[in-house]
């Protein structure tokens, strides 16, 4: 999927492929990682903030993750979608009030972007579909229709950008992909 590497052309064209720069990029990047890291950990626990600091620090360090961000492609990207993704799901879920922070066509719009970055993203979008349910669920509004509404709202911006990118690879390589 092609969202990294249109993200980083400037980047490549400014730089003249400076291969430091592109690093550099990537680890700018990963740090959307450790931020969201700390901010699961703080919602989670916002009575012991510790915990936060720590889930941000086993991220940070762990030898292999700062590899990966050290090297030119889209792992970094992807892991930061599904980063937000989980930090928008977990503030979704423990939203205090019958009006989440976090729409769910905001929800879907990360799950879409997810598709077009990596395809290591696509299993946030069950994580989704159970933060969704949890939701509605715990609510006292727990209709059938209520779940549905919500659902489309989420499904609708995710399968655009899914159906745009598998679209393509089936016009390009036939079906199925």
């Amino acid at each position: 999927p092609p969202l990294y590497y249109l993200l980083a052309t400037p980047i490549y064209r400014l730089s003249d492929g400076n291969l430091e720069a592109l690093r550099l990029f990537s680890i700018a990047i990963g740090t959307v990682i450790v931020l969201c890291a700390y901010g699961v950990g703080w919602v989670m626990f916002r009575e012991r903030p510790w915990i936060a600091l720590a889930m941000a620090a086993f991220v940070a360090f762990q030898p292999m993750h700062v590899m990966f961000l050290a090297s030119v492609n889209n792992d970094a990207l992807g892991w930061a979608i599904v980063a937000l993704i989980l930090l928008a799901s977990v503030i979704y879920v423990k939203a205090e009030d019958t009006q989440s922070k976090i729409p769910e066509w905001l929800l879907g719009l990360l799950v879409g972007i997810g598709l077009i970055t990596k395809a290591t993203t696509y299993m946030m979008a069950g994580v989704v579909v159970v933060a969704i349910l949890l939701r509605w669920w715990s609510s006292t509004d727990r209709q059938v229709g209520v779940l549905v509404r919500r659902l489309a709202w989420y499904l609708v911006p995710a399968l655009a950008f899914g159906l745009l990118w598998w679209g393509r690879n089936i016009l390009l390589y036939g079906f199925p992909d």
